[in-house]
């Protein structure tokens, strides 16, 4: 009868480990789980990236070649672009092509003034949101600096904000883009160490094939070329910015 009784002993003595069994199959069933809804979200975040960096591309290029679409096509833009920046966590480089859409709808004429300054105040704050989560973003920090000469503030208002940019972006050629106009725009007026500061970038867009005619052309329009020619990259050039000077400068000094 001992003997016996070894047998349902030894089963009672199993019996835990179904339990433990279902236990382990549950854990790893809620691991699978998880990962699966993790790799579900990374997909759909990277989707929504990938549209927003593919906007922002398109919107880069219209406002660097300033050849704006129409006002209801930049609308249009402006309204998906916002879409998904709304289903993405804070994303600056999406709020910076938000800034520029802004912006640029800014300048159309068939929007009133106060229209314009409205979107000008947007503007304002998509890149104060794209600094917050970039503080030295330099194209956030160009941004700001050409922003703040289209609405016209006071020199000195503006000097804080243009220092910072050429300290962290006078060599990346997006931000020369957006500060190279300026700079030649305010040139007379610019404390010298700005204007010291400022060489760099003048010298790298003169010697650039592609941003050279977007510096020269700035340089027509203010009708100054003789203060840009110490910044000069080669001997050519500084004949080039000498020639133009004698042909658009000095006929109008006589």
């Amino acid at each position: 009868m001992g003997l016996s009784a070894l047998p349902a002993q030894k089963h009672a003595e199993r019996q835990p480990a179904w339990p433990t069994l279902r236990h382990s199959r549950a854990h790893r069933w809620l691991a699978l789980s998880l990962a699966l809804i993790a790799l579900t979200a990374a997909v759909y975040l990277a989707v929504l990236t990938y549209a927003i960096d593919s906007h922002a591309l398109t919107i880069r290029h219209w406002f660097k070649s300033e050849q704006y679409p129409a006002l209801t096509k930049l609308s249009d833009t402006q309204q998906q672009l916002q879409e998904l920046s709304d289903r993405l966590p804070p994303y600056a480089e999406g709020h910076l092509a938000l800034a520029k859409l802004y912006a640029m709808q800014a300048t159309f004429s068939q929007y009133p003034q106060q229209k314009r300054q409205e979107m000008l105040a947007a503007a304002q704050a998509e890149i104060n949101l794209a600094r917050g989560l970039q503080p030295s973003h330099y194209d956030a920090l160009s941004l700001q600096v050409w922003l703040d000469w289209q609405r016209n503030l006071p020199l000195f208002e503006r000097l804080s904000a243009l220092r910072l940019a050429l300290q962290q972006g006078a060599l990346e050629k997006s931000a020369q883009w957006i500060l190279g106009p300026v700079i030649v725009d305010e040139w007379p007026a610019l404390p010298a160490d700005i204007q010291q500061q400022s060489g760099p970038l003048i010298r790298s867009m003169l010697a650039e094939e592609s941003s050279r005619v977007r510096i020269l052309n700035a340089m027509y329009e203010s009708r100054s070329f003789a203060p840009f020619t110490r910044f000069s990259p080669n001997r050519a050039t500084s004949v080039l910015l000498q020639t133009l000077h004698a042909i658009y400068v000095t006929p109008t000094l006589r």
